[in-house]
């Protein structure tokens, strides 16, 4: 039975039984992920979780973001620069509106643009 995939990992079964990490073949190796479910992942990123951890979570976040705005449509270079640019002087009240969803639709229009980008026009 082939197991569904997602990016390159496959689901492989149940939830968190003990063991972070073990190596199921040569190439693959059986890691749980943070929904608890075991998953078959490339061995190079056990072996960079393992060594770093905290590199590999923001990783998983800005990787989250980027397949966030493919999903919205937006072009991640150009949400990211707006939101960098503007988080600062955003009201955190409405910090909810830098999410990739409502930016589309708040800022999308009159976005912030790179140095680069003010140069090169």
């Amino acid at each position: 039975m082939d197991a569904p995939s997602l990016q390159g990992l496959s689901f492989v079964a149940g939830p968190k039984s003990g063991e972070d990490c073990r190596h199921t073949s040569g190439l693959q190796t059986q890691c749980f992920g943070p929904d608890g479910m075991r998953w078959l992942v490339p061995l190079q990123v056990c072996e960079l979780e393992a060594r770093y951890p905290r590199q590999v979570r923001h990783i998983g976040i800005v990787q989250s973001l980027i397949v966030t705005c493919q999903l919205q449509g937006i072009n991640a270079y150009d949400y990211l620069v707006d939101v960098l640019q503007r988080i600062d002087r955003h009201p955190a009240s409405q910090a909810d509106q830098l999410t990739p969803r409502l930016w589309k639709e708040h800022f999308a229009q009159q976005r912030l643009r790179s140095q680069v980008e003010q140069l090169a026009a």
